[in-house]
């Protein structure tokens, strides 16, 4: 059975996306310069892989410092008060503790009501797709009002191992309520789940291990029987889009691939009726521009094509037909992880993001299939709304991300793999200018350093520290004055100075990230409580800036360029 689109639109319920952020570290690596040093073929990645660059964390940067900035767009784009939020799930494989939820963490930092539900999610690379089933359930029956889903990750695995060219990092933010003005979700969900061990990592280490071939062949059996499940559901729909979860980008286009072989060559016909959906631009990765016929159609399409016998003429215009929708439909999201890497549950939702912001149009259907080791997979839909641009026509997008980053050498990724600390550091004090008056965040701090709740009644530091210092924290400033960092003198905090990375100069423009920070005060640590701090670093250029321009509706707005430091 074939669903018409009066079925289709019913297969939808109220309940969906009002926003989305994004985020991801600056620093990336070139695949290329990595396979070179370690004596592999580049186009192992290019081509193996599909995999181009990796995104690779600050030292102090982690799961807390990404995801905050990505829940922050989120917000930002939509023009959401933290106050409306009364639910928060973070979807991710990190661990910051063993017990205590990171939810509550973001929660305070974002300025979230104590009147909200919090909860962490872990199940590999379905864990933000479970937080947000989660958010939906609750939404459906009244119990929650407006979610914030978070869903961040950092892949690490051993330097010189089969996995390094697919580590990554990035965060995406959903802000999730009932009529929604981006996308609504669909009322079914396809699911199947098994022990699985393709992937894991055992307690106490901080690099996943992997079973490759094991690994792939576990995802791909998993993606079609969820697939099969959501269609026994609602019968054979397809789709405007598709996406799905990629630890590298030729694994979904792999599935893909045998989906077309499989399940969608048998109603050609019916496909090739479908007008074509126009991109806006070609693919920023070039050489995913030029990839060939014979890439793209494999040997399990063209041996599905040959038991179809179709006359010479019909042929040709079914594998131009494949290869022009791979080509133009499937190939562009699929540059988000080539250039970020591996964001486990994050992946899927930056693919969809990037479809939302770049090719969807109002009443687009997409399909998602996500999938984490262990194993289970889930499949679902999304319909595009009819006014979803009007919360993403702005400056936070993914594609200003894309370019917003400084490339360093593999010594350098090598050096950040081993060093976790805070790098060193300087005080600083910032001008803002009355485009840039936009607040971050504000901290409560004890007069030694440690972060403390702002909940009445328990506001004060669990040490024993006193003191109850709150500061403001600016996305971005100038810098009007330079101070010695001296370890373990605060002082100059509540001067109104700021702490920013040694190199820093007056005259800079600045933006915060909020970093782990080793408290050099601290005579007993052996609680063992992790502290973060927003610490400053020049930078060249931020979608901010635009960001910021556009709110107070000026015409001067500063462009995003490309600007790569090599270390």
């Amino acid at each position: 059975m074939t669903l018409s689109q009066n079925d289709i639109n019913d297969l939808f319920s109220n309940v969906g996306i009002d926003s989305i952020g994004f985020y991801a570290p600056k620093y990336y690596l070139s695949l290329e310069n990595l396979a070179k040093l370690r004596d592999v073929n580049p186009d192992k990645f290019k081509y193996g892989l599909m995999a181009y660059e990796m995104r690779v964390p600050n030292r102090g940067e982690d799961c807390i410092s990404i995801g905050l900035k990505a829940a922050q767009n989120a917000l930002f784009r939509g023009k959401i008060d933290p106050a409306e939020i009364d639910a928060l799930f973070v979807g991710t494989e990190a661990t910051i503790y063993a017990v205590k939820s990171i939810s509550n963490i973001y929660k305070d930092l974002l300025k979230i009501p104590k009147k909200c539900m919090t909860q962490d999610v872990s199940n590999a690379c379905a864990a933000g797709t479970l937080a947000i089933l989660n958010a939906i359930g609750m939404l459906e029956t009244g119990i929650i009002n407006k979610a914030l889903i978070i869903i961040v990750d950092i892949s690490k695995y051993d330097l010189k191992s089969p996995g390094e060219p697919t580590q990554g990092a990035g965060a995406v933010a959903l802000v999730l309520t009932r009529n929604p003005r981006i996308a609504v979700f669909g009322k079914n969900f396809g699911k199947v789940s098994a022990n699985i061990n393709d992937f894991y990592r055992p307690e106490g280490e901080r690099n996943a291990q992997v079973f490759g071939q094991y690994s792939v062949k576990s995802y791909l059996k998993l993606q079609i029987d969820a697939y099969d499940d959501l269609m026994s559901q609602i019968g054979n729909t397809y789709t405007d889009f598709y996406i799905f979860h990629s630890p590298y980008s030729k694994l979904p286009l792999k599935f893909m691939q045998k989906l077309i072989a499989t399940r969608a060559l048998d109603n050609i016909d019916l496909l090739m009726r479908k007008d074509p959906i126009k991109v806006k631009k070609d693919c920023e990765i070039s050489y995913f521009n030029n990839l060939q016929e014979n890439f793209l159609l494999n040997d399990e399409i063209v041996n599905k094509l040959d038991s179809l016998n179709f006359a010479k003429d019909k042929r040709s215009k079914v594998e131009n037909w494949i290869f022009q929708k791979l080509k133009a439909i499937f190939l562009p999201p699929l540059q988000v992880s080539s250039l970020f890497g591996n964001m486990y549950s994050a992946s899927i939702w930056a693919e969809l993001m990037y479809i939302l912001e770049n090719m969807g149009k109002a009443n687009n259907t997409i399909y998602f299939g996500s999938y984490g080791s262990g194993a289970t997979a889930i499949s679902g839909l999304l319909k595009i709304q009819p006014k979803f641009h009007l919360v993403l026509s702005n400056s936070l997008n993914i594609h200003n991300f894309m370019i917003n980053k400084v490339q360093i050498s593999v010594e350098k990724y090598e050096d950040l793999r081993k060093k976790t600390e805070t790098p060193d550091l300087c005080w600083i004090k910032l001008e803002l200018k009355k485009n840039m008056q936009m607040k971050s965040i504000s901290l409560n701090y004890c007069d030694e350093g440690c972060i403390i709740p702002g909940y009445s009644h328990l506001n004060f530091c669990p040490k024993g520290h006193s003191g109850n210092n709150i500061t403001n924290f600016p996305i971005i400033g100038t810098v009007i004055d330079k101070k010695q960092f001296i370890e373990g003198n605060l002082q100059p905090l509540k001067a109104g100075f700021v702490l920013s990375t040694k190199n820093t100069q007056k005259n800079d423009l600045v933006e915060f990230e909020i970093l782990r920070w080793n408290n050099s005060l601290e005579s007993n640590p052996k609680h063992g409580l992790i502290n973060w701090m927003p610490i400053y670093s020049p930078i060249f250029n931020s979608p901010y800036l635009e960001y910021i321009n556009e709110q107070i509706q000026t015409t001067a707005k500063v462009p995003i360029m490309t600007e790569e430091i090599h270390f």
